[in-house]
């Protein structure tokens, strides 16, 4: 998990889960501050009950940036891939792909845009 995170690559690991594996997102659950940005995550095996690769879920940052999921391979899980938009951020320069993949077992590729609080506006996803 990649929570308020910036400058991070992921690369050549291995990770088996029983939640989401690799989870770019914002939760304002402690003292970090900042908006995600220049995140790649590349040459990973990836297995997670949940969403193997995943962009989102807690989103509140201003915007998160320059993220890149590149030539993971994406085995047994529930989702190979989750983008979820629910507090109001912006979403930009995202390449988001699974290079390969087997055996998700929901759809796998799932989009979320909704407000969790009905005052707070909807997020946006651009480039």
């Amino acid at each position: 998990m990649a929570d308020m995170s910036s400058d991070v690559t992921i690369d050549r690991s291995f990770i088996y889960t029983k939640d989401d594996a690799i989870c770019v997102k914002a939760t304002r659950n402690s003292d970090l501050s900042g908006d995600p940005a220049r995140i790649l995550a590349t040459n990973n095996l990836v297995s997670a009950r949940d969403a193997a690769l995943q962009l989102g879920s807690e989103s509140e940052a201003a915007s998160f940036s320059d993220i890149r999921f590149e030539r993971n391979y994406v085995f047994d899980s529930g989702r190979a891939m989750s983008v979820v938009v629910r507090d109001g951020a912006t979403y930009e320069r995202v390449d988001l792909p699974v290079d390969r993949g087997r055996s998700a077992r929901r759809p796998p590729h799932r989009a979320v845009i909704g407000g969790r609080d009905p005052a707070a506006a909807l997020g946006v996803i651009r480039d």
